[in-house]
């Protein structure tokens, strides 16, 4: 009831690091590599949290597991966070997996953390337990998934945790003034086991909450088509900021804006449209279109690979 969510949105990229700088710094991913292992090019990008430092926010990032991963920490320190925390600086006696800290205790650490921090604050959480080995402290509540279950079962975990730590967040003096973004780093298989060509795999959960939503938006549905990067133009602009630092972001919450999303894979992009989607893979010029009349075919691929360009 509190919520807004964007249900038509899809990652941008596969991998941890490309979902990080598409959602902090509003630039989508490309195939073969990432931007966060280029620092002499990303640190020509924008930054959200930077842009937020700047009219006063105090910032913080918290990981359970290693930031080495894809060069992220190098990434997350370029965006200047006051405070970084990863598995090393958390209590060792914190309950811990095999890639680090489980997710309903570093989510609940961050609670406790932020209760002294100023005011006001940009905070960010990267979860663990939805990757393999799925080692959970939880006991199986899905019976079903088939070659996914473990999978599904990991994002009941860390659902659960969010719950946990939602629960707490509301008895902060902060909570009232805070808004919360839910978003994925990038999407995975389902049960569906659908090809990562099929630009369906790639959608991803999105959602604004918090008691700072007007109240004549709690509960809706937002069926704007958009990607990770979009994030940065919808915030900024409910906070009376500037975006044009943000040229590939556009704002879910403008009827007019673009109607598309991009997602790439290792030699291959999607594009989608209201009319269809098309993905091309480069290794096998192969194309695959999907709920496109024929007539449309040209402009999607088209459209496409410009994007990309």
């Amino acid at each position: 009831r509190e919520g807004l969510y964007f249900d038509q949105i899809y990652s941008t990229g596969a991998r941890s690091e490309q979902g990080m700088a598409s959602i902090f710094g509003g630039f989508p991913a490309h195939p073969i590599t990432s931007i966060t292992v280029q620092p002499d090019k990303y640190n020509k990008l924008p930054s959200m949290v930077k842009d937020l430092k700047n009219i006063g926010y105090y910032s913080a990032f918290y990981f359970g597991g290693q930031l080495i991963y894809g060069n992220i920490k190098s990434y997350i320190i370029y965006n200047e966070f006051d405070q970084i925390k990863e598995v090393y600086d958390f209590d060792p006696q914190l309950p811990q997996g095999k890639l680090g800290i489980h997710d309903e205790f570093t989510l609940l650490y961050m609670v406790n953390d932020l209760k002294d921090a100023p005011q006001p604050f940009v905070s960010g959480l990267f979860t663990i337990s939805t990757h393999s080995p799925y080692d959970q402290p939880m006991e199986e509540m899905i019976a079903w998934g088939g070659n996914e279950q473990q999978y599904l079962n990991s994002a009941y975990y860390t659902d659960y945790s969010l719950g946990k730590f939602i629960e707490e967040a509301k008895k902060q003096d902060w909570y009232q003034n805070t808004l919360f973004i839910f978003v994925a780093d990038h999407s995975h298989s389902s049960y569906d086991n659908l090809p990562m060509s099929n630009i369906e795999y790639q959608k991803i959960p999105l959602l604004f909450y918090g008691e700072v939503i007007d109240s004549a938006f709690r509960g809706q549905t937002i069926s704007h088509l958009g990607i990770q990067t979009d994030i940065a133009s919808t915030l900024l602009n409910q906070l009376g900021m500037s975006d044009k630092a943000y040229p590939w972001s556009k704002n879910l919450l403008n009827p007019l804006a673009p109607q598309f999303a991009y997602s790439c894979y290792e030699e291959g992009l999607s594009w989608k449209r209201p009319v269809g989607f098309i993905s091309y893979e480069k290794r096998f010029n192969h194309y695959h279109f999907q709920n496109a009349p024929k007539t449309m075919m040209d402009s999607l691929s088209t459209e496409g690979k410009a994007y990309l360009q």
